[in-house]
C-alpha cells in the first residue's frame, strides 16, 4: 500500500519554490531555462545535421504536415503521400529498409507500385494536435529559407527541449534540490532514443510534455475535483495527439487513484475502501476521454476515406503474428521496461552510448522498484509518481496488446518509444526524491550523459 501521506521529510513551500513572498518565483524559471538550451542544442543538432529520414515512420509522419500545409485537412484515411514528401523521402538516404531512391526526380510517382504500403500514409488516422503545431512552425521557419523537412525537425526539436524544461519545473515544486531533479531528467533526456526521438518529426517528442503536463494536473492542482478536470483534459489532448499516448492517460488515472488514497483520504478504513470503489469511474475518466479522442478522430478519418484504400496500407496484414496474448503481453512490458533502443536503431548509436542510455533507464525505473520495497524520505507527490509508473507499465503492456489486436486485426506492434512517457514521469519522480548533499555530484553526471552524444556526433561525421 502506498504511505499514509505524511513522509518523514516534505520540501516547505519556500523551499520548492523559491523567490520573493507574493511575488513571481523567478528563481524557479533559472534551471529550468537551462535545461532548455542544453536539450534544445543537442536535439536541434542532431535535426540539422543528420540528413537520413529516420526509422520511426518519419516520413508518414513528415507528410501528414505536408497535407495539412496543403490545406486537407482532416487529413482522410487511405490518403496518398504527396508528392513533395516522395521526393523528400526518395532524395534522401534512409535509416530503414523502405528506401523510395528510385523515384528521385521522377514526377507524378505517388501511385508508383515501389512505394511501401501501396503509397499510403498509414499515419492518416492519428490525432491532429502535434501535426499541426509543427505545420504552423515549419511553415514560418520556410519564410527564412529553412526546408520543410528540417523546419518539421526543429519545431519539434523544440517542442522536446520544452517538454524536458518543463518536466524539470514540475519536478521543483516537489524536490529536495532542483538541481538533482535537473540533473536526471537532464539525463533521461539526453540518451540515444529520447534525442533521436526528439530530433524527428514524430509526435513521440512530445511525450517528456505530456508527461510533465499529466502530473502537474493529477498532482499540483488544489482540489480533488480540480486535478480529475485537467487531468481529463491531458487525457484527451494525449488521445489526439497519437494512439499509444493513452498510456500518459493511463498514467495520469494511476497518479489520481494514488493522490486520492495518500492525499484526499490518508486514513485508510473501511469507509474509505467502500469510498473508493465509487471514485474508480472517476479516476479512469482520463483513460476513457483519450480512448474516445484518439477512435473518434480515426473514425472521422475513415469516414472522409475517398480511395477505398485500407487507412494502413495493409501493413496490419504484414504485422500479424502467431504469438498468443502471453507472449505479447510479455514483449510489450519487456519493450516498456527499455525506453532506449537496441543499437543501430537511433540516430546516435555506438557502445559507449547505448550502455549510457541502458544505465540512465535502469537507474529511474529502478527508483520506481526502491518507492515500493524501501521508505524513501521524499516529498509525498514524489512517490506517488515514482509508484504510479511502476503500476502503469504492466497495465500498459495489456492496453497496447488489447488495442493493437482490435484495432489492427491480431496484428502484433511495438516499439522502444512507447515507453519514453514512463522514462520521463520515472526521472523526475527520482530527481525529486535525490537529497541536497548529493545534488551536485547528480548535476554533473547529468551534464556528463548530455556532453557524450556530442561526441557521437563527432564520430560519425556531424561536426
Amino acid at each position: 500500500m502506498v504511505d499514509n501521506g505524511t513522509p518523514t521529510a516534505q520540501p516547505t513551500e519556500s523551499r520548492t519554490r523559491g523567490g520573493a513572498p507574493g511575488g513571481f518565483p523567478w528563481r524557479t524559471l533559472l534551471l529550468p531555462s537551462v535545461l532548455f538550451v542544453l536539450v534544445l542544442g543537442l536535439s536541434a543538432t542532431v535535426a540539422v545535421r543528420h540528413k537520413a529520414l529516420n526509422a520511426y515512420d518519419e516520413q508518414a509522419h513528415f507528410d501528414y504536415v505536408v497535407q495539412l500545409q496543403q490545406g486537407n485537412f482532416p487529413v482522410p484515411a487511405g490518403q496518398r503521400y504527396a508528392e513533395e514528401t516522395i521526393q523528400t523521402w526518395a532524395c534522401r538516404p534512409v535509416d530503414s529498409a523502405m528506401s523510395v531512391a528510385p523515384l528521385c526526380g521522377e514526377p507524378n510517382s505517388a501511385s508508383d507500385p515501389r512505394l511501401p504500403f501501396g503509397g499510403v500514409n498509414y499515419e492518416a488516422t492519428s490525432g491532429p494536435v502535434y501535426y499541426a503545431i509543427v505545420a504552423g512552425g515549419s511553415s514560418i521557419l520556410s519564410n527564412l529559407g529553412i526546408s520543410d523537412l528540417t523546419g518539421a525537425r526543429l519545431v519539434s526539436s523544440l517542442l522536446y527541449a520544452l517538454g524536458a524544461a518543463v518536466l524539470l519545473l514540475v519536478a521543483q515544486r516537489m524536490a529536495f534540490s532542483p538541481l538533482a531533479a535537473g540533473g536526471v531528467i537532464l539525463a533521461a533526456a539526453s540518451t540515444g532514443l529520447p534525442v533521436s526521438v526528439g530530433a524527428a518529426v514524430t509526435p513521440d517528442s512530445l511525450a517528456f510534455l505530456m508527461v510533465a503536463a499529466v502530473i502537474a494536473s493529477a498532482l499540483l492542482t488544489r482540489t480533488w475535483r480540480a486535478a480529475v478536470l485537467a487531468t481529463a483534459l491531458v487525457g484527451v489532448v494525449a488521445g489526439l495527439t497519437k494512439g499509444n499516448f493513452i498510456v500518459v492517460a493511463m498514467l495520469g488515472s494511476m497518479l489520481l487513484l494514488l493522490r486520492w488514497v495518500s492525499l484526499e483520504r490518508p486514513t485508510l478504513s473501511w469507509q474509505t475502501a467502500r469510498r473508493l470503489l465509487a471514485v474508480g469511474p472517476v479516476v479512469a475518466l482520463p483513460v476513457l476521454l483519450s480512448a474516445a479522442g484518439s477512435f473518434g478522430w480515426a473514425s472521422l478519418a475513415a469516414m472522409r476515406n475517398t480511395t477505398g484504400a485500407p487507412s494502413d496500407g495493409g501493413m496490419s496484414v504484414m504485422l500479424k503474428s502467431t504469438l498468443g496474448p502471453h507472449e505479447r503481453v510479455a514483449g510489450e512490458l519487456s519493450t516498456l521496461l527499455h525506453p532506449n533502443a537496441p543499437a543501430g536503431y537511433t540516430v546516435l548509436s555506438n557502445p559507449v552510448l547505448d550502455v549510457v542510455g541502458q544505465l540512465v533507464v535502469l537507474a529511474v525505473l529502478g527508483a520506481c522498484l526502491c518507492a515500493w520495497l524501501w521508505r524513501i524520505d521524499a516529498d509525498v507527490r514524489g512517490l506517488i509518481v515514482l509508484r504510479s509508473v511502476a503500476l502503469t507499465i504492466p497495465l500498459s503492456a495489456v492496453a497496447l496488446v488489447a488495442i493493437f489486436w482490435v484495432s489492427s486485426g491480431g496484428a502484433a506492434a511495438t516499439s522502444a518509444r512507447y515507453g519514453l512517457p514512463f522514462l520521463a514521469a520515472a526521472s523526475a519522480g527520482l530527481g525529486a526524491s535525490i537529497q541536497r548533499r548529493a545534488a551536485v555530484l547528480v548535476g554533473i553526471l547529468g551534464l556528463a550523459v548530455w556532453l557524450y552524444p556530442w561526441v557521437g556526433l563527432f564520430l560519425q561525421g556531424y561536426l
